[in-house]
Parts: C-alpha cells; sequence; structure tokens
C-alpha cells in the first residue's frame, strides 16, 4: 500500500503476494476484480490485476531470473522513408538503360516480360575478379560532396543515406530524390570484398528477374549498382559514425567496397504534383498465416516470438498486434492490428514526414506524439486517428492498379461509403464478426483479401512454404542442392520466352525448399504507403498508385495520392529452415516457461464470467485455450488459487466456464487455497460476491503467513470493511482561457470486450409504437442510420448507450456538497476539472473525462442506479449528517449485517435509493466518481438486413415499467421519450428527431445468433437448404425480421438455389392489438420466405394455443421430424429468460437433451 493508502498496481509480477485475474464480457467480473485490488490496498497486500488474455503481458521476465543467456537485440532491415526505392515505369534506372518492364504508349504497363540487366550490371551466377575490376571502372560513378549527405537510418544488414540530387546529377535524375545503401560487415572480422559484392550481385538479380514479376513491378521499387568515388566513400565512412546508436556500432561500412545501391526515396510520390507535406506509412507485416505444427499450438509465429523477446528483455511487453488480423481482410479486424500497432509499434510501423521520422518505437512514449503529427496530417479532422486508419484499410485492400484505370477509393468513416471492397460481403464469407483480442483466437484462417491487393500478394507467396516447416526441413537434410538460386537461372536462361503466368507455373512446382526462400523473403518484407496532397486532379495512371478520397466533419474534401510499395524483398539463405525450427523450438520454451511462472510464482485469485451457452468470455478464450492444450496435468504443482464464477441460473450452463476453469486448474496440480464458489446473477450477485469477498482475506492472510493484518476493523458495534483510500479530486476550472475543447465521448471510451466496432453516432429517424395503446405493455420501433459501412449481419445486436433520467440526475445534484469555493446555485453546468490526489497510485477511470461538466458525467459516464457493494456503502457512511442514517450504512456493510444486505439487494435497492433513505446523506461529486461504474450499454438485435440498406437499423423494444420503486427501465424509457404520437405533432417530431443522435456500437458473441449461408450469392447451397424453427414471443422476433428479410433477398438474388423451409412460432397478447410485424410476416408469407407462421395468444380465451410452448407441442411429430431427418436449426429469442428455460425442457420432453441441445 502506498503512502496515502491507495492500492497499488505491481509493475513487476513477481513483487506481487497474489494475483487477480478476470474474464469479463460485460463488465461485472472486471469491476469485482478492481474491488478487490482496491480492498487488497486497504489490508496491506501488494496485488496484481490482468485480464486472462494478458497473463503473458504482465509476465515481464528478464534472462537473469531463469538463468538464460541474454540475447543481442535484433537488429532488423533498413526500411521505409527513402530507404528503398519506390519505380515508376519510366525512371527505373537512368537514361538510356534498359526499363524493368515494357511500356505501352499511353505510359501504362502492359505486361511483365524477362528483365535483362542493363549495361554495367552484370547478370552472371557470379562475379569474377576481372568483371569486379570492370564494374568498378564503370561509368556509372557517383560523387557525392562531403557536406551534401545526411544519415537516414540502418538495419542489420545496411546504412542508409540520402543526398542532394542537384549536386550530383545534371540531367532528368536531378528532380528525383535519391538515397544510398551501403553494406556492413563485422567490425572485427569483415567479410571478403568480392564476398559482399556478389551478394549485391546476386540480390539484383533476385529483386529484379523473380521478386518484381512474381508481386508485381509497379509496387517492388527498383534499384541500381553504382560506383562511388574515393572521396564520398571515406566522408560517409567516417561521418555516419557520430549518429549511430551504440548497440548497431559492432557492424560498419565495408571501406573496401565502393559499389551501393542507388535507390529512389519512397517517402515521395513519383510523377505526381504534390501540395505541401508528403506523409509515408510503413508497416512491416510479418508471416500472415498459421504454421500446422505437430505441436497443436495455434499460435502464429509474430505472436510465439514476443514470448521469448519479453522474456530475454528486447522488448517490454508483449504486442497485442497480430498477423492474422491484418491479413484477414475483415475491416474489424484490421482495424485491430493498426491501433495494436500505434499502440506498440515495436520495429514494425513507422510514420515519415518529407521523408524524415516521425512516429516510432522510440517517439511513442512521447505524449501526444501520434496525435500533433495526424492533426497536422489531417487538419480540420474530428477523429484524425480513426481517419488515418481508415486510410491505411482502404489503401491495403484495394486492388493496385496496373492498367490505364485508376482506382478510385471513398474511405469509410464521415461520409457514406462507395469503396470497392464491401466489409459486409467480406464476413459473409467467413461468417467472422467478433472483436479479437490478444493473439491467434479461435478463428476462421481463410484470407478474404481482395485480389491483387497488396497484402493478397504478399500472403500469396508467404504460403508458398506450405502448412508446416518439415517437409523444407526433411529436404534441407537429405542433401538437396535445388534452391531459389536454381529458379533463378532457369527463369534467366528463359530470358523474354517466360510470361508472368509461366513464372508462377514454375514457382508452383519448384521444390519445398525453393519456395520456402521464397515465403521467408516475404514474410520479411515491409509495405510502403506513401500519400501526398494534390493540386491537380486527373485520372493519368500511374502504376502502384491508388487515390484516396476522405471527407472530413466539416464537409473539406481531401484528395491523396497513395503510391504502395513493398520492401526489404531480400534473398534469404536455406539456412532459414533450421533457424525458424529452432526459433520455435526456443519460444515454445519461453512460452511454456513464462505461463508457468506467472500462474506459479503467487497465489491467484480468478474472477470469471460466464458467456453464450456456458463459453468463456473473448477477453479470456486465448488462456483457455493455451490452459487446456499446452499446460500438461501436474505442471502446476505450487499454484494456491481460488476462482469466483459469475453466473445467470436462468442459463442452462450455469458457471460454466467458471467451474471448468476451476476443474482444469485442479487437473494441472493446483491447490485451492480458499473455496470456489458461484454467483447467481439471477439472485444478485452481491449475495454471494460478499460474503466470499470477506473470507478471502481470511485465507490470504493465514496463506501469506501475514497474521498481523486484521481482516476487518472491529469497531463498537459492527466489525467493518476498512474504509478505502480517496484518490480523486475535483476542481472548477476558474478561468474560460484555461477550458479546453469539451469533447463529451468520455463515456464511449474503452468499449466492452463484446465490441466489434468502434462507437458510432445514429440519426434517429423514427421512434414508433408497433401495438394498440390499450395493451399494457408498449411495444415500440425505434429506425435510425448511421454513415459508417461496417460488417453487421441479421441476427447481431447492437449495444446503444443510454442517458440517466434528468429528474433522477437532478434530485442526486441537489444532494451533492458543492465542491470547495462554488457556492452558486448552477455550479452542475460549470466546467470541472477531474484530476489524481499527489501521490496516489490509481488511474482515473478512462470514462471519465479530463474536463466536463457534473451533468455531462452523471448523466451519461455513471451509472446512478447501481446496486451500491459494501465498500461504497461504508465510504457513505462518511458523509451521512444523521447519526441513524450512518448507522444504517454501516450496518450493511459489516459482517453482522450481512442477512440485510442480502435482502436489501433482493428487494432492488440502489445508490439513487440510498439518497430517499437517507434525507442526511451529502457525499462530494468526487465520492461518487470514484465509487460509481460506468453507465453500461444496453443490448437490442436489428430487425432487419444489411442486404436491404447496411445503414440503416431498426430496432424492436419493449418499454420496461416493473422495475422496483415504480421506475421504468432506463434505455427503454429514454427511447420512449422521443415518440410523439399526436398527429398534430408529427411534424415537429420529425423537426426534432432531425437532430436527434444515440451513440452505440456492434456488439460481438462467441456465439453469433446467425442463420447459415448468409452471403448475398450462395457459396454454399447444403448450408442454405437447412430448414429454420424460430421461437420469438412480443418482441422476440425481432432478430427474426432480419433473418426472413435477409432469406428473402436471397431468393430473389439466387433464383437456382433450394432455401431450407422456415417456420415462426410467435407469442402475443392479443391479435388486434399486440401481433406486431402482422403486414411484414404475411408479406414473407406471400412470397414464400416463411412456410409457416404460429401464433400463441394469452389473452384471448377462444385461442387453442395460450403460450408458444403449446404450439411447439401441438406441432412436435413434424417438429421432431425437421430436427431429426432434416437437420433444422433451432433459434429462440424473448426478453423472459423463463421463457428460454421452458422452451428447452419443452425440447428435452420431446427430442432428449442430447439431440435438441438449444
Amino acid at each position: 500500500m502506498s503512502e496515502d493508502g491507495s492500492p497499488v498496481v505491481v509493475s513487476d509480477p513477481s513483487l506481487a503476494e497474489f494475483r487477480i485475474f478476470y474474464a469479463s464480457q460485460t463488465g461485472q467480473a472486471q469491476a469485482i476484480a478492481e474491488d478487490l485490488l482496491a480492498t487488497a490496498a486497504a489490508f496491506g497486500f501488494r496485488a496484481d490485476i490482468a485480464p486472462l488474455n494478458d497473463i503473458a503481458a504482465k509476465m515481464v521476465r528478464r534472462d537473469e531470473k531463469f538463468g538464460l543467456p541474454r540475447e543481442e537485440e535484433e537488429e532488423e532491415p533498413v526500411r521505409a522513408g527513402g530507404v528503398a526505392l519506390r519505380c515508376t515505369v519510366t525512371d527505373l534506372f537512368h537514361r538510356n538503360r534498359s526499363p524493368l518492364v515494357h511500356v505501352a504508349k499511353n505510359g501504362c504497363v502492359r505486361q511483365r516480360p524477362f528483365v535483362t540487366c542493363p549495361q554495367n550490371h552484370f547478370a552472371k551466377p557470379s562475379l569474377t575478379p576481372e568483371e569486379a575490376e570492370l564494374f568498378r571502372q564503370s561509368p556509372s560513378m557517383l560523387c557525392v560532396p562531403g557536406d551534401q549527405w545526411k544519415y537516414r537510418g540502418e538495419g542489420k544488414a545496411n546504412i542508409v543515406v540520402s543526398f542532394d540530387p542537384k549536386s550530383v546529377f545534371d540531367d532528368d535524375d536531378r528532380d528525383i530524390r535519391w538515397l544510398l545503401r551501403l553494406r556492413k560487415t563485422s567490425s572485427k572480422k569483415p567479410d571478403p570484398v568480392l564476398q559482399v559484392q556478389r551478394a549485391m550481385l546476386l540480390q539484383y538479380r533476385f529483386l529484379f528477374n523473380l521478386m518484381a514479376r512474381i508481386l508485381g513491378p509497379e509496387i517492388v521499387p527498383g534499384m541500381r549498382l553504382v560506383l562511388l568515388c574515393p572521396n564520398a566513400l571515406d566522408s560517409i565512412v567516417r561521418g555516419v559514425e557520430r549518429f549511430r546508436k551504440k548497440s548497431r556500432q559492432h557492424r560498419v561500412i565495408l571501406a573496401g567496397n565502393s559499389i551501393a545501391e542507388l535507390i529512389r526515396d519512397c517517402a515521395f510520390l513519383s510523377s505526381v504534383e504534390q501540395e505541401g507535406v508528403s506523409y509515408c506509412v510503413e508497416i512491416k507485416p510479418k508471416q500472415g498465416f498459421l504454421f500446422n505444427e505437430p505441436d497443436g499450438l495455434e499460435i502464429c509465429r509474430f505472436c510465439l516470438r514476443q514470448y521469448s523477446k519479453v522474456m530475454r528483455g528486447i522488448v517490454p511487453a508483449i504486442s497485442p498486434y497480430c498477423p492474422l488480423d491484418l491479413f484477414s481482410g475483415c475491416p474489424q479486424r484490421m482495424e485491430l492490428a493498426l491501433l495494436a500497432l500505434m499502440e506498440q509499434p515495436q520495429n514494425n510501423f513507422r510514420i515519415f514526414r518529407n521523408g524524415e521520422t516521425v512516429f516510432s518505437e522510440d517517439t511513442v512514449s512521447a505524449d501526444h506524439c501520434l496525435s500533433e503529427i495526424l492533426s497536422e496530417w489531417f487538419p480540420n479532422v474530428g477523429a484524425p486517428r480513426r481517419t488515418l486508419i481508415s486510410v491505411l484499410i482502404a489503401s491495403l485492400s484495394s486492388s493496385i492498379p496496373c492498367g490505364s484505370e485508376r482506382q478510385k477509393l471513398k474511405v469509410p468513416g464521415n461520409a457514406p461509403c462507395d469503396c470497392s471492397f464491401s466489409p459486409c460481403h467480406q464476413l459473409k464469407k467467413t461468417h467472422v464478426k467478433q472483436k479479437v483480442e490478444g493473439h491467434c483466437l479461435p478463428r476462421p484462417h481463410t484470407s478474404i483479401l481482395k485480389e491483387d491487393s497488396v497484402l493478397e500478394r504478399i500472403l500469396r507467396i508467404q504460403k508458398l512454404s506450405g502448412n508446416s516447416l518439415t517437409e523444407a526441413s526433411d529436404v534441407l537434410n537429405r542433401g538437396a542442392s535445388k534452391t531459389v538460386d536454381g529458379l533463378l537461372e532457369e527463369v534467366e536462361s528463359l530470358t523474354s520466352k517466360m510470361t508472368t503466368s509461366d513464372l508462377w507455373r514454375r514457382v508452383d512446382e519448384a521444390d519445398p525448399l525453393t519456395k520456402f526462400q521464397l515465403s521467408a523473403t516475404a514474410n520479411d518484407c515491409s509495405i510502403l504507403m506513401t500519400f501526398a496532397r494534390r493540386k491537380v486532379l486527373s485520372d493519368d495512371c500511374v502504376p502502384g498508385q491508388i487515390r484516396v478520397s476522405v471527407e472530413t466533419m466539416d464537409e473539406q474534401k481531401l484528395d491523396f495520392d497513395c503510391q504502395v510499395s513493398v520492401v526489404d524483398l531480400d534473398r534469404k539463405g536455406v539456412e532459414r529452415v533450421t533457424k525458424y525450427m529452432k526459433d520455435r523450438e526456443e519460444c515454445l520454451r519461453f512460452y511454456h516457461l513464462m505461463i508457468e511462472s506467472i500462474l506459479s510464482s503467487a497465489p491467484a485469485v480468478f474472477v470469471a464470467s460466464t458467456t453464450g451457452d456456458g463459453e468463456p468470455p473473448e477477453n479470456a478464450l486465448k488462456f483457455w485455450r493455451k490452459l487446456r492444450r499446452t499446460i500438461k496435468p501436474g505442471q502446476l504443482k505450487t499454484l494456491e488459487y481460488s476462482v469466483l464464477g459469475l453466473g445467470d441460473t436462468n442459463y442452462t450452463n450455469f458457471c460454466n466456464f467458471g467451474k471448468n476453469l476451476d476443474k482444469q486448474l485442479e487437473i494441472a496440480g493446483g491447490h485451492r487455497f480458499y473455496p470456489s464458489d458461484w454467483a447467481d446473477d439471477g439472485t444478485g450477485l452481491e449475495i454471494v460476491v460478499e460474503p466470499w469477498k470477506e473470507g478471502l482475506w481470511d485465507a490470504l492472510r493465514v496463506l501469506l503467513k501475514k497474521e498481523e493484518l486484521l481482516a476487518m476493523k472491529t469497531g463498537e458495534k459492527w466489525t467493518l470493511p476498512p474504509l478505502a483510500a480517496r484518490f480523486l479530486e475535483v476542481a472548477l476550472v476558474p478561468n474560460e482561457n484555461e477550458v479546453k475543447e469539451l469533447s463529451e465521448d468520455s463515456h464511449l471510451r474503452n468499449l466492452p470486450a463484446a465490441a466489434a466496432s468502434v462507437p458510432l453516432k445514429a440519426k434517429v429517424k423514427s421512434v414508433r409504437r408497433l401495438n394498440d395503446p390499450s395493451m399494457p405493455k408498449k411495444r415500440m420501433e425505434l429506425c435510425c442510420t448511421i454513415q459508417q459501412d461496417i460488417p453487421w449481419l441479421p441476427g447481431d445486436s447492437f449495444g446503444i448507450f443510454p442517458v440517466n433520467n434528468k429528474e433522477e440526475v437532478d434530485f442526486i445534484f441537489h444532494r451533492l456538497q458543492p465542491p470547495q469555493g462554488t457556492n452558486e446555485r448552477h455550479w452542475f453546468d460549470r466546467v470541472f476539472r477531474i484530476a489524481l490526489m499527489d501521490g496516489s497510485k490509481k488511474k482515473i477511470p478512462p470514462f471519465l473525462p479530463e474536463q466536463g461538466t457534473p451533468r455531462y458525467i452523471l448523466s451519461r459516464c455513471l451509472d446512478i442506479r447501481a446496486v451500491p457493494k459494501k465498500a461504497h456503502l461504508r465510504c457513505l457512511a462518511e458523509f451521512a449528517e444523521d447519526k441513524g442514517d450512518k448507522e444504517y450504512l454501516l450496518e450493511l456493510c459489516s459482517r453482522e449485517g450481512g442477512s440485510k444486505y442480502t435482502e436489501m439487494v433482493q428487494s432492488g435497492v440502489t445508490v439513487l435509493d440510498l439518497f430517499t433513505r437517507c434525507p442526511s446523506l451529502r457525499p462530494t461529486l468526487s465520492c461518487l466518481l470514484e465509487m460509481l461504474p460506468r453507465l453500461t450499454p444496453r443490448s437490442y438485435s436489428v430487425t432487419c438486413s444489411p442486404l436491404v440498406d447496411s445503414q440503416r437499423l431498426t430496432f424492436a423494444f419493449t418499454v420496461v415499467t416493473d422495475l422496483p420503486f415504480g421506475r421504468k427501465g432506463l434505455c427503454t424509457s429514454w427511447l420512449e421519450e422521443m415518440e410523439s404520437g399526436d398527429d398534430v405533432l408529427e411534424a415537429l417530431a420529425s423537426l426534432k428527431l432531425a437532430e436527434t443522435k444515440i451513440d452505440l456500437f456492434l456488439r460481438s458473441s462467441v456465439s453469433p445468433f446467425h442463420m447459415p449461408a448468409l452471403e448475398e450469392r450462395i457459396e454454399d447451397p447444403e448450408a442454405a437448404s437447412i430448414p429454420l424453427i424460430l421461437v420469438g414471443p412480443g418482441t422476440g422476433i425481432a432478430p427474426f425480421l432480419g433473418f426472413l428479410a435477409h432469406r428473402s433477398r436471397q431468393r430473389i438474388r439466387n433464383p437456382e438455389v433450394t432455401f431450407g423451409s422456415i417456420w415462426l412460432f410467435h407469442g402475443c397478447r392479443s391479435r388486434k392489438g399486440d401481433f406486431i410485424y402482422e403486414n411484414e410476416l404475411n408479406g414473407f408469407l406471400d412470397d414464400g420466405t416463411l412456410e409457416k407462421l404460429f401464433i400463441a395468444v394469452s389473452r384471448e380465451q377462444e385461442s387453442k394455443a395460450r403460450y408458444v410452448q403449446d404450439l411447439i407441442r401441438q406441432n412436435a411429430a413434424e417438429v421432431s421430424t425437421m430436427i431429426l431427418g432434416l437437420k433444422a436449426r433451432i433459434f429462440v429469442c424473448a426478453l423472459r429468460r423463463r421463457f428460454i428455460r421452458s422452451v428447452n425442457l419443452v425440447g428435452v420432453n420431446l427430442l432428449g437433451v442430447n439431440l435438441l441441445g438449444i
């Protein structure tokens, strides 16, 4: 515990006395875990907290901990910002030299013939001394003045310098920005000059005659070999040393080698009239697919190597970036990959401005570094980071033009998207729709990249090695002599007779070792995307370039030319096979060592919720797979643990993940130091959670032999929990000039783990009542539109951010103590600054703004209807002015008042109700900010299909009116206020709604609620033929409206496909007053989309079936035949959980639990 009593989150887990891990889908488990952390500090324990998927990321071990030899920091190849040439067709070489490709009259690429080496550039397999001497006498000699060059960077093998072309060239090349790349060698044991020159010549041939033709010359920058005059070489050799990092000085420029590579600066566009600054983004994507190795561990090479780097201290933490996300082609996952690269760029993400590095792993720690760069790049844009991500996704996903037509892209963002790639269409191919956290979670590995996009071209070459290294390793062990050099000689011998198709055919027929070498080259390449504003727009084709258009928030249109290049295509030797194999073995050893040590070095407390049909939450999936597949029985014998499971008895698999986790840890050898327990959200989590937490501290005190720490503080009457240390201070911003631009979107930060999209602003079009006003339950429909083109599907749900009731907010406001220095009546609308108290080690909750008004914070950020925890009651008791109110609160939070606390939770008392029960309660605003959880979004299923309109969303909901103390549902009552049923006010209501916006986001699910065969053009007729049985009472019919609308469009566009029949069981109170969407359902019956519609009416005496369960029993024979004979799928959606249990019970009685499984 720190000096001020605030909880300390231990940066090195080895210092923690116990660890808290949580698996949370909606945030409940995380909130309980954070509460445990705060209470642990109050008791004097040192604790560490992390989601289960971040166990490895929290494990920052150094080599001395395990006696491992320290590895030198790996030096990466130089790239980006002018490190390698990005070529147009005409400037690949100097004048009077052979072009890389044939050029048509209009300046566009016509074909990709064999590349013959130009004069003075040798193309023979080896370089003899005579040939080397001839090369030195070549007229292609550069004399760079000693004061005209500039150090640009270096990698393991090369140093790159730039120079002023006007001081060197006197022809057209003087208008082109150039770079020189010089080879390095060991300072202690230099490589022979002739060996280096041969390698440079071989690389030259490999690049032009193989990689340029396989990937496409429009994206592979060319180079040419030149001679440096002795004065220029000597100036560079001596001058660069003062700019180099100490860690790289063990390798130096080979002074005796005057041959250098002349390349054009890729940080600038070619053949375009630029305006202002040129920006370049470099991404090193790494291997984009999984090897199918015998160890069965599904983790990509990049993610696996992160464990080794963390263990050796090369990087401080495991990067959240996973190449599988970037290469997936799914915009959601690509966005996650790019965000991860920006968060931890390591050596894989850089931004250059006019050739100078402005963002990299060396600058990421600088405050506001990236924000300032993007604000300059995208001026007057409200979300520049999101704009950059959209631009990068468009550039990486689009087909690279190599003909006369330039592809135009409209970036998804503030303006409607008409880009050539459809995220929804891509999603339908693989049914991927989930937010992916961490590394290599279970997901389809089939790429949905657009053909001829830069990522698709790279992945095509990467996959040449196949799904395993075993075959290439076997060929190498047998002493096979065929390598990529043999393929290169074969290609060169055929000269211009070989087309690109012929070349690819020979590549496909090559031996495994050759394919591996090509694949290894693609695995280590870099992608450069250079952007520049244009003065003049034209449709002239420039190979490798695309145009990206962005509309800013103020409707300003920005046009950028983007040139895409692939660099660092260095030839890899056959020894890489052995390196890859040994590398994987070593990384696996580090991986197991890390997992074992993080779980065994200190007692662990797991707080685990369950989602879907008993599955683990998404932020625990990776850990769960590792625990089951890689941890052997008995391996964790030193682990002391306890599990608190969160679940709901209204669902079949109550606390399934928590119980499975508890069992698996026991199998792995763990020992429970404190009994595990299972909390039921159906009756109130706090009923189990609070007593379990009280006993936990006694168990930890005994286990850690810290008897001097008291479990509870004993007062005159009650045994009370410790009073949590205060850590926030709220101060009025007195000067309006100090008020920052208020951005009231802090409630949208740190979305729940279930979020599958960024927050969206939706315009409300209408809110209408669906049933008759005479009905006691009010069923309504919300219709809104979004501008972003996001990949959603029928059956998906969206989280809507509600707003607290204004009357309830005002009620709390009048009960708060005014902050110091504010005596005025309307301080609630003044701007305040939220900051940490001096010396506090805690963090400001991410959903709170740095500056904001109390009205905004209480209305949108905090859940004033939250169930009070005992720690909250203990804090509030300090602000009760009446002795009776204080005694009431202290008794509720005491050990002796456990039964009364349980009664309070079961009765539905919230923090808001405490203000009514205790009239003298007058807390401070900072107390509420520290105590109250965030206001969580509410989920609603869409009733429409993206095939009808991907930017129009409709939701059906029932206004909740049966909450304790006569309250209405928070979100449904807020949406209800947007309705106006009066015809006279209809026009005014439309004007009002025109400016009304709500915040929402797409939710993901471990078990997606999707019908089979969702693609617009059916690719799997067998899946489309599966019958569907849909069961939904009331507004539970909502997702099935989307199913039917989607299937109706599919039937029109796929007349040759035989679709399975669809039966719908629906329940309502009255056919005349409560049968919602009657016209729509009758329309689906008429066009054949819906085969049968069964209606149960519960409030009409003449009805033959009052409940949906009765309808299922009456049609038991047909339902059984559809399920057992036709393999029908059953979907059930209902507001009441007991309805789902009842339908499930009916199904069990009909078919048996092993056959139905709904």
